[in-house]
């Protein structure tokens, strides 16, 4: 495994979105932390943001939206279209997204609300209606984690069902199921 020290990016995105576009961009951008993302695009005007980000994978506009500071998030905020916000948050923890939310005004929540799927939509509307203080938000994450920890164990129990064997799957190594054994009924000729 080789280490290497933190590095300033070596990328001057105004010239490349200039020259090569946002697209060129945004490929660059991929070989970068999500935080190094955010800095390499403070430069740039807010529309300028706008096309970078818009180039990018949607999970990686996500944590750049995340790590932005507020200045920076309103302009992505105020210009990124319903649909692609709605997107985005889909891909943040839901009490980020619904964060995120939170700092816009009334009519353009729903604007986005509309615009996402209506699962997101009740979730989020439930984490800002029910959840609002860290205490409550804790219980929801606690709960959602006891959900998951239930349903793998449940999912392991039927592994050890199909294998015979009485122990945690690791998950590491390869599933091997032994064939359950058939018999069907002789023909009476």
């Amino acid at each position: 495994m080789t280490f290497a020290l933190p590095t300033e990016p070596d990328l001057d995105a105004r010239d490349l979105l200039d020259r090569d576009g946002a697209q060129a961009v945004a490929l660059r951008l991929l070989t970068l932390h999500p935080v190094e993302v955010t800095e390499t695009l403070e430069p740039l005007s807010h529309d300028e943001r706008l096309r970078v980000v818009t180039a990018l994978p949607v999970g990686l506009a996500a944590q750049v939206l995340v790590n932005g500071d507020a200045e920076f998030r309103s302009g992505l905020l105020e210009r990124l279209s319903p649909e692609s916000l709605a997107q985005i948050l889909h891909r943040l923890p839901i009490e980020h997204a619904a964060q995120i939310l939170d700092q816009l005004d009334d009519e353009r929540q729903e604007e986005i609300l509309s615009a996402a799927a209506p699962e997101d939509a009740a979730q989020i509307e439930a984490i800002r209606r029910y959840a609002a203080d860290p205490e409550t938000q804790e219980k929801v994450r606690r709960a959602v984690k006891l959900g998951l920890t239930a349903f793998t164990l449940e999912w392991d129990g039927h592994v050890q069902a199909m294998t015979g064997r009485r122990e945690f799957w690791s998950g590491a190594e390869p599933l091997h199921l032994r064939p359950p054994t058939v018999r069907l009924p002789e023909d009476p000729k």
